[in-house]
């Protein structure tokens, strides 16, 4: 079934509904469990956010052990309180999201998961989820984006000389690796132990190596001999990194230069012929060429920083009343 992606800060899907035995199904009251700014939170709320988190009801979390369940518990109602403050924040801001936003913002989700509406609505009901249940998420989630957009990200500037500093100080993060692009022609032994068979298919091997000896194109005699991966591509496996490849294969790559081909090497299954084509060493990539991905890396964790130091800074000032 595919999958759908995150849109903005986070499209969450909840995860599967599990079928519960009766024996763990309590009695869940309205009961108030948080007062902030006014505005309530029940302990049914709580229990469905836990439900929604762990996949697993409060009886069934309990029995894994009360004080993990105490901490989970805290944890999800940390986070609700957060929300709220946020929920409240969005009110007292006026951020409204437009029901065409929402449209906008599902149409992105089919696009980049290849889904149509059908499949959607499929892949949602598989989740426990109806669509107006996902749009109200969608809308929240854009809320909340506006909202980080409006009181931390517009007032956020990475600097180059912070990125360059960045940059330098995990200059080993941007080395390339080395990087070989063989052609390879595999001539597999059915039976390991039929030593006729082996030396049949060893003397086709150094049949075929005395051919490219002579000048004959090695990919043309992978295609008409060898039985392994890519014979329609005359035996080419692609660019493979050398941290990749065994220790002996790769002792073996690092004697030829390119164009040349090894010997006939006995492998588990068979006998094989590689052929270094091209090798990449390795360098350092240039700063002009990670400027965005390093510009995209520091304005997400000051984003990180200046949000979680906003929220406590706007929570601080609320009035919460932890009930129980």
């Amino acid at each position: 079934m595919k999958k759908i992606k995150n849109l903005y800060i986070s499209y969450v899907l909840i995860v599967l509904a599990l079928l519960i035995p009766s024996h763990f199904c309590a009695e869940v009251t309205d009961k108030i469990v948080a007062i902030v700014n006014g505005d309530i939170i029940t302990l049914y709320e709580l229990n469905i956010s836990i439900k929604n988190l762990t996949g697993l009801h409060v009886g069934e979390l309990k029995l894994k052990g009360e004080d993990d369940f105490h901490k989970v518990r805290q944890a999800v109602l940390n986070s609700m309180i957060n929300e709220l403050i946020a929920e409240q924040h969005i009110n007292k801001l006026g951020i409204t999201v437009a029901a065409k936003d929402v449209e906008d913002a599902i149409e992105r989700v089919k696009i980049d998961n290849k889904l149509t509406q059908d499949d959607l609505i499929y892949s949602l009901k598989a989740e426990g989820i109806t669509l107006q249940d996902y749009k109200e998420r969608i809308k929240k989630e854009i809320e909340q984006a506006r909202l980080v957009n409006h009181e931390v990200k517009s007032k956020i500037v990475v600097t180059e000389a912070e990125m360059k500093d960045y940059y330098n100080k995990h200059i080993k993060d941007y080395i390339e690796e080395d990087t070989v692009l063989l052609a390879r022609i595999f001539l597999p032994v059915r039976d390991p132990d039929d030593n006729d068979e082996i030396a049949k298919v060893r003397a086709l091997g150094n049949d075929i190596i005395r051919k490219i000896e002579e000048g004959q194109n090695f990919f043309d005699l992978a295609r008409k001999y060898s039985k392994g991966p890519a014979v329609a591509e005359g035996g080419k496996l692609g660019w493979i990194k050398m941290k990749n490849l065994e220790p002996i294969l790769k002792k073996k790559i690092d004697k030829l230069s390119p164009g040349q081909h090894s010997n006939l090497d006995r492998t588990i299954s068979g006998f094989q012929i590689l052929k270094l084509l091209e090798e990449k060493i390795g360098d350092i990539k240039p700063f002009k060429d990670l400027r965005n991905v390093i510009h995209s890396k520091l304005f997400k964790a000051k984003v990180e920083e200046k949000y979680a130091i906003w929220l406590k800074k706007l929570r601080d000032e609320s009035y919460i009343k932890i009930i129980s």
